[in-house]
């Protein structure tokens, strides 16, 4: 298996694969999206609120906040500590939210007790405040997989066949002139092969991590799946 960077640009990362399998395009996807960790917000105690907006809808704002995660600072919570809902510094940072009408109260208002962690878009709302209203809570973060919750995926990820046409392959260094080209073909056609073997590769962060973090934490978690399930054969 073959593959090249076609381009690494902010947030997005895009990649083609030669002498792959779907199994593997696939597999690579779940893993990317599923399996690496992120920190997101779990624990919310709200100990001020006479907003418009409930505890529970400022909560859920919060906890859909992408959150900066710094690779290896963190682990994963144990199951003990999933159950208990009582996390350790290992697995978890602390954070707290105060902000006072009239004012709109944003992600950026959310302080960490480590400077690393942070809002990564400071000016998402979490919600508005007249005069005489405050909100006052503190948060939790923990590391968690997006498999366990949305709020945990880094990013989108998708990959879709470069078919040959012709005995040609066509080319994917630019993906909306690969989309043109891919209009013009007649998939009926007897010169249209579908099973090449040769995929373009996309992966769009949401600021969480890094794509070179967010591809290198799942296949570390890949490889170690692949030698748990050796060891167990």
């Amino acid at each position: 298996m073959k593959v090249t960077k076609l381009s690494a640009k902010g947030n997005n990362l895009e990649l083609e694969f030669t002498d792959a399998s779907a199994a593997y395009m696939n597999t690579l996807r779940r893993a990317v999206t599923n399996e690496t960790t992120t920190l997101a917000i779990e624990l919310v105690e709200m100990r001020k609120n006479n907003s418009i907006m409930y505890d529970e809808m400022i909560a859920h704002r919060l906890g859909l906040t992408p959150l900066t995660s710094p690779v290896g600072d963190y682990a994963l919570p144990s199951d003990e500590e999933m159950e208990n809902q009582e996390f350790s510094a290992k697995s978890s940072v602390k954070g707290t939210l105060a902000a006072k009408g009239p004012c709109t109260v944003y992600a950026k208002d959310i302080k960490f007790k480590d400077a690393k962690v942070k809002a990564v878009y400071p000016e998402t709302p979490i919600a508005k405040l007249l005069e005489g209203q405050e909100i006052e809570c503190e948060v939790t973060a923990v590391l968690g997989k997006g498999k366990e919750h949305s709020k945990w995926t880094p990013g989108l990820v998708y990959y879709h066949e470069i078919p040959k046409f012709k005995g040609k392959s066509l080319s994917v260094a630019d993906e909306r002139g690969l989309a043109k080209e891919l209009e013009k073909i007649d998939e009926t056609s007897k010169d249209f092969e579908a099973r090449t073997n040769h995929y373009y590769f996309r992966v769009e962060s949401w600021g969480q991590l890094s794509t070179t973090d967010m591809l290198t934490l799942a296949l570390d978690e890949l490889n170690k799946s692949l030698k748990e399930f050796d060891s167990l054969l």
